[in-house]
Parts: structure tokens; C-alpha cells; sequence
């Protein structure tokens, strides 16, 4: 095994260098030489928008769980029902 990765070691030095960084530069130069400009760098989403979207999944987070909560919970037990008063009064 250690055979095969040092003559993998030695072919990829024989190379002299990366490859990927040469075909890079070329892909980059087809569209420069036909007028088109190299597309500008993104910076990322702005903070502002992070922070409402870490709002709104809190938000959320709280919503669901008590709607769980809510969901799973055993409801109240039922109020038992006022008993009447039998008279010891006979009725005629």
C-alpha cells in the first residue's frame, strides 16, 4: 500500500505545480476576451438580514413549541356537577 501512495507522491511532484489554478485562469480568459466582465465577489448576507432571520426562528421556535405543548397536554378534568338538595320536606 505505502508503495502506491509513494508513486502517487512522486507523480503528482513530477508535475510541478497545481493544475487546477492553470485551468482556472484559462476558464477565466474565454469570457474576458469575448467582453465579459468577471462577475463581482459576494460578501455574504448582510447582518440585518441575519438577524431577522435569527428573530423570526426564534420566534417560530417558541410558537411551535407551545402549540406542542399545548397539543400533548391532558386537558382539565371536568367540573363536577352541583348536586341538588333533596328536602326532607314530603311533597303532598
Amino acid at each position: 500500500m505505502s508503495l502506491i501512495l509513494d508513486a502517487l507522491r512522486r507523480r503528482s511532484a513530477d508535475r510541478g505545480g497545481d493544475d487546477s489554478a492553470v485551468g482556472r485562469a484559462r476558464a477565466d480568459a474565454v469570457p474576458a476576451t469575448l467582453g465579459y466582465a468577471r462577475p463581482p465577489k459576494r460578501q455574504g448576507v448582510p447582518l440585518r438580514t441575519l438577524f431577522f432571520y435569527g428573530v423570526a426562528a426564534v420566534a417560530i421556535g417558541f410558537v411551535g413549541l407551545t402549540g406542542v405543548i399545548a397539543i400533548l397536554s391532558p386537558s382539565a378534568p371536568p367540573t363536577p356537577a352541583p348536586r341538588a338538595v333533596a328536602s326532607s320536606v314530603p311533597r303532598p
